[in-house]
């Protein structure tokens, strides 16, 4: 018996640092939403597109995450292509352009909810942090370059992430679900063997 709930215990402790450190780990990043940006700059179109990272920018995003936001948790990030397109040329002008520091207004699903905003700096091959605010449920953001985007974004208790859940809550919530379980099962067993054995005891006698 002591050897199952010893069992039972590991068991515990090994899923419990899985949960821990996945709850920890910066979700994998998406680009699905519907993002449009817009800005009152002239002469120029902020265009925003579906992108997939480097492998440069996913080995250095979670750091740079983390040192943006500090302690706050992070659901979800949301990753677009950004870039300035000329209004008569129709060219993608965001190295040449002149008019930075950009404010560009992002609207999309769980943009109420952003808690920091980093774009890639092809200059340093780093991700930089850039000033935003929350205005009318939108994300203003303020940029001295144009590239890829990402989005950090909070979780929602108790509802759902403007559209989407936390991929990261929900699997720890499942794992802890799961510890619980076993520990109600072992539990039961215990309850249920020492009973036998007082049983038996009593037969004997």
């Amino acid at each position: 018996m002591k050897k199952l709930l010893s069992t039972v215990a590991a068991l515990a402790l090994v899923f419990t640092m899985g949960a821990t450190a996945f709850a920890d780990g910066l979700p994998s990043p998406t680009s699905g939403k519907n993002i449009t940006g817009t800005t009152e700059a002239d002469g120029i179109e902020v265009v925003v597109e579906q992108t997939t990272l480097t492998s440069d920018q996913e080995k250095t995003l979670e750091a740079a995450a983390k040192a943006a936001v500090k302690d706050a948790e992070i659901a979800s990030v949301e990753v677009a292509d950004v870039w300035i397109k000329d209004t008569v040329t129709g060219d993608d002008v965001s190295d040449t352009y002149a008019g930075y520091p950009l404010t560009v207004t992002f609207a999309f699903d769980g943009a109420n909810n952003v808690v920091g905003v980093l774009y890639w700096n092809e200059a340093n091959g780093g991700w930089d942090s850039a000033d935003f605010k929350i205005e009318n449920g939108k994300a203003v953001v303020t940029f001295e370059h144009l590239c890829n985007v990402a989005f950090l974004i909070k979780p929602v208790k108790g509802g759902n992430q403007g559209g989407g859940s936390s991929s990261a809550q929900t699997g720890y919530d499942g794992i802890v679900y799961i510890v619980s379980a076993i520990a109600l099962a072992a539990g039961a067993v215990f309850f249920f063997s020492t009973a036998s054995k007082q049983k038996t005891v009593k037969e004997v006698m």
